[in-house]
């Protein structure tokens, strides 16, 4: 189910084990009278835009329930945004956070050359390779694109 067809109720829709259960499909959820939920990202830049036409956080945090429900981001959260937004934020998105990185950009495109010549390598042969620990190359992994990570699944030829 794609982040475009993701309902939730004001309430819950409780299923048999008790948790919240999610609708299949958009008319099924436009039977039980459930709200599209939009990602935080999606609802800083509606704030963005509210913050333009001068609206107070108040505002902007009744506008965001009457849309999202309660997906809506919490109102002390809305009013962090709003006054970033006053203070003349342009951008909508998270800031990086301090503190090192797991891998800088030559560890990373080490790895990379390494698999690009020759896709059977294990994680430990990485590791001892490229002097990197064992978690470093997979936090790496999880980063490399995704023609890089399909060699890797791929692992050894296969004859018939």
């Amino acid at each position: 189910m794609g982040p475009s067809t993701t309902y939730i109720h004001n309430g819950s829709v409780p299923s048999r084990n008790g948790h919240t259960q999610l609708p299949v499909d958009c008319q099924q959820a436009q039977r039980l009278g459930l709200r599209r939920m939009f990602t935080k990202l999606e609802q800083r830049s509606w704030l963005k835009i509210e913050v333009g036409r001068d609206k107070t956080a108040r505002e902007c945090y009744r506008g965001l329930v009457e849309v999202c429900g309660m997906a809506a981001l919490l109102y002390r959260r809305v009013a962090r945004w709003v006054q970033a937004f006053r203070a003349g934020r342009q951008n909508a998105t998270d800031q990086p956070r301090p503190g090192r990185p797991s891998a800088t950009e030559a560890q990373v495109s080490s790895v990379a050359t390494l698999l690009e010549t020759d896709r059977r390598w294990t994680i430990q042969e990485l590791a001892c390779e490229t002097g990197l620990s064992h978690t470093t190359v997979l936090h790496i992994l999880k980063r490399t694109p995704a023609h890089v990570q399909t060699r890797i699944s791929l692992g050894p030829a296969q004859f018939d």
